[in-house]
C-alpha cells in the first residue's frame, strides 16, 4: 500500500494539509483508484455473501419502488388511451352534467363563432356473453366530421385508405382491435353476440378503421361503430355522450367556454378541456396511488438500515488500514470518499437488478391494481406496461439516495478515526453506546411530532401529512432501539446465571455488539412495525366493513344484469322481469338501486345513488338519531350524503347543495351524513320518486328481494331464472354469497399491501443474516479461542442463536409498540384524511402477543447458516497472529 503513496510517510512541513503528496509522475486519481481496489473491491471479493445480501436488499427496495411507479403510470396511461379515443385532438368537450346530451345541440355547437370543427360522440359498454370476462368499450363516431380529430399520423391513412361507404353500408358493424379479434378467435365478417342492458344483439366484426381510430397503443377492449348504429345498439337514439370541439384559436379556451355557455343557454351543460377529465381521474386515484407509493418506500427504508449496517461493518473491519492511510497523509475527505464509493457500488448493482426486478414485479401487480381500480373507481384494464424513462430515473435516484443516506454516518466515522486509537476497536463500542440515551430522547421528540402531524392532517391538511406522521413515528421508535437493547441486555446479564454457559456467552456477545446490531434491530423493528400496523388496520377495517354489511344487507336475494359483474353498474335491469317479480306471491318486498354520474358546478365528479329503501335500520348516521334522519331524507328536496362526500366537499347535516338535473340546477338540503365504505369519492342518496320526477326516468341497475314464507333462497333463484328466460343473463347472489363477494373484493384490494409487507420482512431478515455474518468474521479469533478451550461446535452455534434471538426479541417488542401506533394513525388519520372513512379500531391481541414469539423464531432461523459457518471455521488459522 505504501508504494502507492508518497515515499515519505508524513507530509512535508509547509505542505498543504488534507491530501496525499503525489510522488513524481504520480497522479492523485489513479492513486485513489488503486486504494479503492485494494481497500474496498478486494474486501468485497473476499466476503461475497455479505456483498450479495447488501445488493439484494437494495435491489428489492428499488424493485418495489419502481414496480409501484410503473403500475401507477400504466394505470394512468390506460385511462389516457381511452381519453385519446374519446377526445382525439379536441380543445373542448361539451357534455351534459347528468346523463345524455340531446343530439340537437351538435349543430348549435358547430355554428358558434370561433369553432373550427365539431363532431358528436356516443360512448357505451357491452359484454360478449360467448366470451366470459370480455367486454367492449364502444365509441360511436361520425365518419363525416371526425377526420379533423384523428391523430396526425392517421389522417392520411383515414382519408386515403379508409372505405367510408363500405363501413356505413354494413348494418351494425363494429370495428375491433387486432388483439381482441385474436383473443376471441374472431375473423372479419363473422357475427359476434353482444349483450347490452339485458338485450342480446348480433353485430358484424370488422377490422376497418381500427388502426386509424384506435392506434396500436390503445386498449384492446375499445371498439368503433358508426354513431347511428351505436345509438340504436346502446338504446340511446337521439342522445349523445359529448360533442368534441376544435377551436380556430386554441388560446381562447376560456373565452370560448363563456361564448358557448351564452349561446347554448343551458346550465346543465359541462364545457371543459379534455384535460379536465384526466385531472378528475388523477385526483380520484391519487390517494390510492399515494398509499402504494408510501408502502413501497418502507422497503427502501429498511434497505437504508442494511446499507448502514454493511458500511459500519466495513469501517470496523478496516480500522487498521484506515489508521495506516491517515498516518501516511490521507485526508478525511479521501477516506470518506472511499467508503461512499463502496456504497455507490452496491447501489449501482442494486439499481440494475432492481430495475429488472421492478419490471417483472410490475407485470404481476398490474392485474391486481386494475381489478382494484375497476372495483372502486372506474372500469379500467391495464394491458400494457408504460415504461416511462422518468420512472427508472426516480427508481435509480431512490436507490442511490438510500445508499448515500445509509453510508454517510459510517463514512464520517471512518474519516474521524484517530490513527493512534485505530487498533483499539473496543473504544468504538464504548463511544457509540454512550450516545444511545441521546438518541432515545430524539426518538421521543419524533414520536411527539408524529402526534402533531396527525392532528394537522385531520384539522388543516394537507392529507399527506398523515404519511409524514407515520414516518416520524417509525424513526421515533427506531432511534431508541439501541437504548432498549442495552437496557434489556444488562437486565438479562444480571439474571443469566440460571442459563447454560453457551447462552450466557450469547447474552454477553449481544450486549457487546450493540454498536453493530443496533441498526439491524432498527431495520427489523421497522419491518415488524409496518407489518403489525398494516395488519391491525386491515383487521379493524374488515371488522368495520363486516358490521356495516350486517346492518345494511337485510334482503334475501340480490339481482343485477350479469354484464355488471364485468362492467360495474352500467347495464339496466329488465323492466318486464321487475314487473313479474313484483307480482310474484313469494316475493314480500323489492328495493332498487341506481347510480348516476354527476358533474358538479365546480367540475368535480360524484355519484348520485337512487334508492327506494324503507328500512331505516339499514343506515347509521353521524351524530345518532338514525331513524329520524332517515325519514327526513325521504322528504322532497332532501338528500343524505356519505361521510366521504361530506369530508371531501366540507359539508354537513343541514347544509344545502346544488345538483344538476335535466330540469336545471336544484337545491337540496342534507338531512344526514351516513357511514358508507363502498366508495371513497362520496355519494349523494336521493329517493326514487324524486329522481323520477326530475329525470323522467325510472329504470335501475340492481334489485334486492325479501322472500315471503319458508321458500329457501335456492328455490327462489330457480324461479327467478324461469321468469328471466329471454331477458338476458342475470347475476343472482344470496345474502351469504354477496357477503362473501364483498370480502373477496376487500381482500383483493389489500393483496398488494400484503405483498409489499412481505418484501419488507424478507429484506429485514436478510439484515440479520448480514449482521451475524459480519460479526462472525470479526470474532473469528474469539470463537477459535473458545473452541481451543473445549467449546463444542454446538455451543458456538448456540451462542449465535442466542444473540439472534435477542435481536428478534428486542425488535419485536419495540416493533409491536410502534406498529400499534402506526395502526392508530392508519386507521384514524390516513383513512379519514384520504378517504373520509371513520373506522372502528379493533386490535387483535392474539396477533400482538404472538408477534414477538414469531419474530424471535424467525431471527433464530436466519442465524442457522451463519452460526454453522462460525462453528466450522478452522481454529489454527484464526489463532495465527501477524
Amino acid at each position: 500500500m505504501r508504494r502507492l503513496i508518497n515515499r515519505r510517510p508524513f507530509p512535508e512541513r509547509g505542505a498543504p494539509e488534507g491530501g496525499f503528496q503525489a510522488a513524481p509522475g504520480c497522479v492523485v486519481f489513479p492513486v485513489l483508484w488503486s486504494l479503492f481496489q485494494l481497500l474496498i473491491l478486494r474486501r468485497l471479493r473476499d466476503r461475497p455473501l455479505v456483498s450479495v445480501l447488501t445488493v439484494v436488499s437494495i435491489a428489492l427496495g428499488v424493485a418495489v419502488f419502481l414496480a409501484i411507479r410503473i403500475t401507477n403510470t400504466s394505470a394512468t396511461a390506460a385511462f389516457q388511451s381511452t381519453l385519446d379515443v374519446v377526445s382525439g385532438r379536441s380543445h373542448l368537450v361539451v357534455s351534459a352534467r347528468t346523463e345524455d346530451l340531446d343530439e340537437d345541440f351538435f349543430p348549435q355547437v358547430a355554428q358558434v363563432e370561433g369553432i373550427a370543427a365539431a363532431t358528436p360522440l356516443v360512448e357505451g359498454y357491452a359484454v360478449l356473453p360467448e366470451h366470459p370476462g370480455e367486454y367492449l368499450h364502444l365509441f360511436g363516431v361520425d365518419l363525416f366530421t371526425n377526420a379533423p380529430f384523428l391523430p396526425p399520423q392517421t389522417e392520411e391513412g383515414f382519408t386515403g385508405e379508409f372505405d367510408t361507404e363500405a363501413f356505413l353500408s354494413q348494418a351494425a358493424t363494429v370495428s375491433l382491435s387486432e388483439a381482441m379479434r385474436e383473443r376471441c378467435g374472431l375473423v372479419e365478417g363473422e357475427a359476434v353476440l353482444l349483450e347490452i342492458d339485458g338485450r342480446r344483439v348480433e353485430v358484424q366484426v370488422s377490422a376497418m378503421g381500427s388502426e386509424a381510430f384506435l392506434g396500436s397503443g390503445q386498449s384492446s377492449h375499445q371498439a368503433i361503430m358508426d354513431i347511428g348504429w351505436a345509438q340504436e345498439l346502446l338504446g340511446r337514439v337521439g342522445g349523445l355522450s359529448s360533442v368534441q370541439v376544435r377551436l380556430e384559436n386554441p388560446r381562447e379556451i376560456d373565452l370560448m367556454i363563456e361564448r358557448l355557455r351564452g349561446q347554448l343557454g343551458q346550465a346543465n351543460l359541462a364545457i371543459a378541456p379534455p384535460e379536465a377529465r384526466s385531472r378528475q381521474v388523477g385526483n380520484m386515484l391519487s390517494g390510492f396511488q399515494l398509499n402504494l407509493t408510501a408502502l413501497s418506500l418502507i422497503a427502501l427504508l429498511v434497505g437504508v438500515f442494511l446499507v448502514y449496517s454493511t458500511s459500519v461493518a466495513s469501517v470496523v473491519q478496516r480500522r487498521p488500514e484506515i489508521g495506516t492511510l491517515k498516518s501516511l497523509g490521507a485526508s478525511p475527505a479521501q477516506i470518506r470518499g472511499l467508503f461512499l464509493g463502496e456504497a455507490l457500488c452496491f447501489g449501482a448493482l442494486g439499481i440494475v437488478l432492481g430495475s429488472l426486478g421492478g419490471i417483472l414485479l410490475a407485470r404481476a401487480l398490474t392485474s391486481a391494481v386494475g381489478e382494484t381500480i375497476s372495483a372502486h373507481y372506474l372500469l379500467l384494464t391495464i394491458e400494457n406496461l408504460a415504461l416511462a424513462p422518468t420512472d427508472f430515473v426516480w427508481g435509480a435516484l431512490a436507490g442511490l439516495t438510500a445508499c448515500v443516506v445509509g453510508s454517510l454516518a459510517p463514512a464520517a466515522e471512518a474519516a474521524r478515526v484517530d490513527p493512534v486509537q485505530a487498533l483499539h476497536p473496543g473504544r468504538l463500542q464504548e463511544r457509540q453506546l454512550g450516545r444511545v440515551a441521546g438518541m432515545a430522547l430524539w426518538g421521543l421528540l419524533l414520536i411527539g411530532l408524529a402526534g402533531l402531524l396527525s392532528w394537522l392532517a385531520l384539522e388543516t391538511g394537507p392529507p399527506w401529512l398523515s404519511f409524514l406522521a407515520c414516518l416520524s413515528l417509525t424513526f421515533g421508535c427506531a432511534l431508541p432501539c439501541p437504548w432498549v437493547a442495552d437496557r434489556l441486555g444488562k437486565g438479562i446479564l444480571r439474571s443469566s446465571l440460571v442459563f447454560p454457559v453457551s447462552l450466557q456467552l450469547g447474552f454477553q456477545t449481544f450486549q457487546r455488539s450493540l454498536h453493530r446490531s443496533g441498526v439491524t434491530i432498527a431495520a427489523l423493528m421497522t419491518a415488524l412495525a409496518m407489518t403489525t400496523g398494516v395488519t391491525l388496520m386491515i383487521a379493524s377495517f374488515r371488522d368495520t366493513v363486516g358490521t356495516w354489511i350486517g346492518q345494511s344487507m337485510h334482503a334475501d336475494l340480490y339481482l343485477t344484469p350479469a354484464a355488471n359483474e364485468v362492467l360495474g353498474l352500467q347495464s339496466l335491469f329488465p323492466t318486464t322481469l321487475y314487473q313479474k317479480l313484483q307480482q310474484a306471491e313469494w316475493v314480500e318486498k323489492t328495493e332498487t338501486v341506481r347510480e348516476v354520474p354527476l358533474t358538479l358546478v365546480d367540475g368535480e365528479a360524484t355519484t348520485l345513488r337512487v334508492i327506494d329503501a324503507r328500512d331505516g335500520n339499514r343506515y347509521r348516521f353521524l351524530g345518532g338519531d338514525h331513524l329520524q334522519k332517515f325519514q327526513a331524507a325521504q322528504e322532497e328536496g332532501a338528500v343524505m350524503v356519505s361521510e366521504a362526500y361530506a369530508r371531501r366537499f366540507q359539508v354537513g347535516e343541514g347544509d344545502s347543495i346544488w345538483l344538476p338535473t335535466p330540469q336545471g340546477e336544484r337545491e337540496f338540503q342534507i338531512a344526514g351524513v351516513y357511514f358508507d365504505y363502498s366508495d371513497d369519492r362520496g355519494r349523494i342518496v336521493l329517493w326514487r320518486e324524486h329522481f323520477r320526477s326530475l329525470w323522467q326516468e325510472d329504470r335501475f341497475h340492481s334489485l334486492s328481494l325479501t322472500l315471503r314464507g319458508p321458500l329457501p333462497p335456492e328455490r327462489a333463484i330457480e324461479k327467478i331464472r324461469e321468469l328471466a328466460a329471454g331477458e338476458g343473463a342475470l347475476q343472482i347472489y344470496s345474502n351469504r354469497t354477496l357477503r362473501e363477494r364483498v370480502f373477496e373484493i376487500f381482500d383483493q384490494t389489500f393483496a398488494i399491501t400484503y405483498a409489499l409487507r412481505g418484501v419488507a420482512l424478507v429484506v429485514a431478515v436478510l439484515g440479520i443474516v448480514l449482521t451475524l455474518t459480519t460479526l462472525i468474521r470479526e470474532r473469528a479469533r474469539e470463537v477459535s479461542v473458545l473452541r481451543s478451550l473445549g467449546g463444542s461446535p454446538w455451543q458456538v452455534q448456540a451462542l449465535h442463536w442466542t444473540e439472534a434471538g435477542c435481536i428478534g426479541l428486542v425488535s419485536s417488542l419495540v416493533g409491536v409498540g410502534c406498529g400499534f401506533g402506526l395502526a392508530l394513525i392508519l386507521t384514524w388519520v390516513v383513512n379519514r384524511a384520504f378517504f373520509g372513512w371513520t373506522i372502528q379500531f379493533a386490535p387483535n391481541l392474539t396477533d400482538l402477543l404472538l408477534t414477538p414469539l414469531a419474530a424471535t423464531l424467525a431471527a433464530i432461523v436466519a442465524s442457522l447458516l451463519p452460526a454453522k459457518a462460525a462453528a466450522s471455521q478452522p481454529i489454527a488459522s484464526s489463532l495465527r497472529t501477524e
